[in-house]
């Protein structure tokens, strides 16, 4: 596994497979999104799987909750390598011209808003994208928007858990 090509090669294979199958890791609130949402599910771009992908207009949502960083909680990569990691994805998706909404609900226990604040929070974002630009991070657990223009408070609103039995 030496060599890149045919490191690329088996990570691209794996996310084809793992879309197609649908067997990629899903979180409930992942899934509860994506029904909201629509898109693609775990779509796979250079061997690994967005969120939520709308491959036609090239943007995806990331939804970082509790489990985002397991990674680093179970020891398997520093935080260093994990956010090196990170930033490798989305600037690689970037210069393919690919948009991120990226959903963080990580220490509020992967609370989100309701419904209507979400379809809100995703209209402002495609309306952000419309102005030129690429990235939006609506950051739950802060109660911020945050973008390469600016950070802004912002009202979620009343959170909620998502649980399995409303993803059915």
């Amino acid at each position: 596994m030496g060599n890149k090509d045919i490191q690329n090669k088996v990570f691209t294979s794996r996310a084809n497979t793992l879309y197609k199958n649908k067997t990629a890791m899903t979180s409930t609130q992942q899934i509860y999104l994506h029904n909201l949402y629509g898109g693609e599910l775990n779509f796979p771009v250079n061997g690994i799987n967005l969120d939520i992908a709308f491959p036609n207009d090239k943007i995806y949502i990331e939804y970082d909750g509790s489990g985002h960083r397991m990674s680093v909680t179970i020891g398997n990569e520093t935080e260093k390598e994990f956010l090196n990691r990170e930033r490798i994805r989305f600037f690689g998706l970037r210069r393919q011209g690919w948009k991120v909404i990226r959903i963080i609900s990580e220490k509020s226990r992967d609370k989100i808003p309701s419904d209507d604040k979400l379809f809100e929070m995703f209209n402002y974002a495609i309306n952000y994208f419309n102005t030129g630009h690429t990235y939006i991070k609506f950051d739950i657990d802060n109660s911020k928007i945050i973008t390469s223009q600016f950070e802004e408070i912002y009202d979620y609103g009343i959170l909620r858990n998502i649980t399995k039995s409303m993803i059915s």
